[in-house]
């Protein structure tokens, strides 16, 4: 382990790295932003240093859609990074439960020292493999939030049938797992096709403007049956007390699906 300060890296100082059995993780500062990197270009996490809970990417936002039409009871997270989604989730819903899955120890480490993470009994992470722990799940969740991403892409599980069935058995009937997907990954159209062959038609897809992200909603119990008016209205009073830019997203999702929400 190391910690240096004054070296440049990915646009701004390296301020600590350190290595693991499965490569290198660096935190970098950008003025007033922070950064998590596993040792090369794709960032994996990112943080406002003054407000640690806010979402600062695009993604991580529009993950969050499913908050707009029901407040989760119990969230499970596969992928922790820098804990962006965790910590947001935290904050903002103060009963829901939050389960973490990190595959390593050391990503956990930093997410507590670097980015804030909270210790609570409300937000539990544990280090074990995301494929194992959904496979023997004994819960059920109202949302389920997967992004699982190395040091140059998605994780190859993701493109598996198994996984992500094992994913939608752990959802109750009518949550919804949202996924975040690269653009540029061969295996994301595979993706895609296995959740509508497990979700039908019950799927929204976004391509985020600004970045090689693709945000993927599967909802279990069906599309909400809103219209088009109705979730406006709703992000307008939702989105300032959540922080979120939930008019816009709404905007978006409806954009790139026109089969949902009638006009």
């Amino acid at each position: 382990m190391s910690v240096t300060t004054g070296l440049r890296r990915h646009g701004g100082e390296l301020i600590h790295w350190e290595e693991d059995a499965h490569g290198l993780l660096e935190v970098v500062d950008q003025v007033d932003l922070r950064s998590l990197h596993f040792g090369s270009p794709p960032m994996q996490s990112r943080m406002r240093r003054a407000e640690p809970a806010t979402l600062v990417l695009d993604y991580t936002q529009a993950m969050m859609l499913p908050l707009l039409f029901r407040r989760p009871a119990r969230v499970l997270l596969l992928g922790l990074g820098g804990g962006s989604l965790a910590k947001f989730l935290f904050h903002a819903l103060a009963r829901c439960r939050i389960d973490v899955v990190e595959s390593r120890a050391a990503v956990v480490r930093l997410a507590e020292a670097f980015f804030y993470l909270p210790r609570d009994p409300r937000l539990t992470v544990t280090v074990d493999d995301a494929h194992r722990v959904v496979g023997a799940c004994r819960h059920r969740y109202d949302l389920i939030l997967v992004d699982l991403f190395d040091a140059w892409g998605p994780a190859p599980v993701l493109a598996e049938l198994g996984f992500l069935g094992d994913c939608r058995a752990c959802l109750h009937d009518d949550g919804v797992l949202a996924m975040n997907l690269w653009c540029e990954d061969r295996a994301q159209p595979a993706v895609e096709a296995h959740l509508t062959h497990l979700f039908a038609d019950r799927c929204l897809n976004l391509s985020m403007a600004d970045r090689d992200n693709r945000v993927v909603l599967a909802f279990q119990g069906g599309l909400p049956h809103w219209s088009l008016r109705q979730a406006r209205q709703q992000a307008r009073q939702l989105g300032p007390t959540l922080n979120l830019p939930l008019l816009t997203l709404v905007s978006e999702f409806r954009r790139h699906n026109r089969h949902w929400l009638t006009t």
